[in-house]
């Protein structure tokens, strides 16, 4: 095995190969209608490397899935998991910082820092695939 193979969420672990049978059972469902996996719930940028490592997996069974990412950009942002992505969905909560901090008790420097590395990301454009909400 390479990379990270394995996670932790509560109190299980859970192996790619695992995931990857539970999505696989919708896979008519997916390929019938363009479909894929979207990652979210907490701040799945805590996760990345294996969220990378899955998707990567997944694209060696031969799937057509989509991947997506729903996010608050409050992890610093990896290219390599940008180069992977279909498209994401950014909770922005509030670009203003002080509105911010009342909101969520912290500040959003790296939420600004990870929005203007997405933007300028030369690799990859999510102009069509981009959706920003707060």
């Amino acid at each position: 095995m390479s990379g990270i193979d394995i996670m932790t969420m509560g109190n299980h672990t859970w192996a790619k190969r695992e995931i990857f049978q539970i999505f696989k059972r919708s896979y008519i469902w997916t390929a019938i209608f363009g479909g894929g996996i979207c990652f979210g719930g907490h701040e799945p940028l805590l996760q990345q490397k294996f969220i990378a490592e899955f998707i990567r997996y997944t694209r060696k069974q031969d799937t057509k899935w989509k991947f997506g990412l729903e996010t608050s950009l409050n992890a610093k942002i990896d290219d390599k998991l940008l180069n992977l992505l279909d498209y994401l969905i950014v909770d922005i909560k509030d670009i203003n910082s002080n509105i911010y901090k009342k909101y969520t008790e912290i500040d959003n420097g790296l939420v600004l820092e990870n929005l203007k590395f997405i933007q300028t990301f030369s690799k990859k454009t999510f102009s069509d695939s981009i959706c920003l909400y707060w």
